[in-house]
């Protein structure tokens, strides 16, 4: 049984293992952090897509329902926004 396993399934033990010890704070910070990287990964996911929005020809936008004018504003927005 690994650290992670124990906060996941017991929340926060006290004495896990012989020499391990978590902390009450450890089970929070591990979730705000997989979180962090999740939110990372979505911005990532959506700058990559309007990159890619940007080099569709116009068949490609009538495929898929979009004008280029609708193609460009959505690329031009920043990657935070949805």
């Amino acid at each position: 049984m690994n650290w992670m396993t124990t906060v996941n399934n017991r929340g926060v033990d006290a004495n896990v293992g012989s020499d391990v010890t978590i902390r009450p704070w450890l089970a929070t910070a591990q979730k705000y952090l997989i979180l962090g990287f999740e939110r990372l990964g979505d911005w990532q996911e959506r700058m990559e897509q309007r990159r890619r929005l940007m080099t569709m020809d116009e068949r490609m936008l009538h495929d898929i329902g979009l004008c280029r004018e609708d193609a460009i504003n959505e690329a031009v927005k920043p990657f935070w926004r949805v």
